[in-house]
């Protein structure tokens, strides 16, 4: 039957060894203990009596770059999906109606570029106060409920 040791050098563990017992040739290397267990993998600690697990890496703070990339993407598919409510194909579509002979097309590209203008205005301010270290990076879901809100024809 096989078993699994950790071998422990200086308290760390710098190794796993599954051995099946039947070979009497294996043994820690010169210095170093082996400890049975289910569970250990290297870099884990010793302190005796536990196998302990090494901290989690702090996460890696997102970079200016990818902070403006996720919040203007997020607004532009705001912007998008907000169009698409009315059946357009995105925003670029609903604003080329300003010019259309259609009364409804024309005053639905008249709010959509207002909603445009509104959104990127807020957004690009929330975004100068994220990068000058004036407020927290929002999360996606407080980010869309602070944006603008279209304001449609009736």
């Amino acid at each position: 039957m096989e078993k699994q040791y950790a071998v422990i050098e200086n308290g760390i563990v710098t190794d796993v060894v599954i051995w099946d017992g039947d070979t009497k040739s294996w043994r820690p290397p010169a210095g170093a203990q082996a400890i049975q267990t289910d569970a250990a993998g290297i870099g884990w600690t010793w302190d005796g009596q536990t196998l302990i697990p090494p901290p989690e890496p702090e996460p890696v703070p997102p970079t200016p770059e990818q902070i403006q990339q996720r919040m203007t993407g997020l607004m532009q598919a705001h912007l998008d999906d907000t169009a698409k409510t009315r059946g357009y194909d995105g925003i670029l579509s609903l604003c080329s109606y300003t010019g259309s002979a259609n009364p409804q097309f024309a005053a639905e590209a008249k709010a959509g570029m207002a909603f445009r203008d509104a959104v990127w205005a807020y957004g690009y301010q929330v975004l100068a106060k994220v990068q000058a270290g004036a407020r927290a990076i929002p999360t996606d879901e407080d980010l869309l409920a602070e944006l603008p809100a279209i304001e449609w024809p009736s």
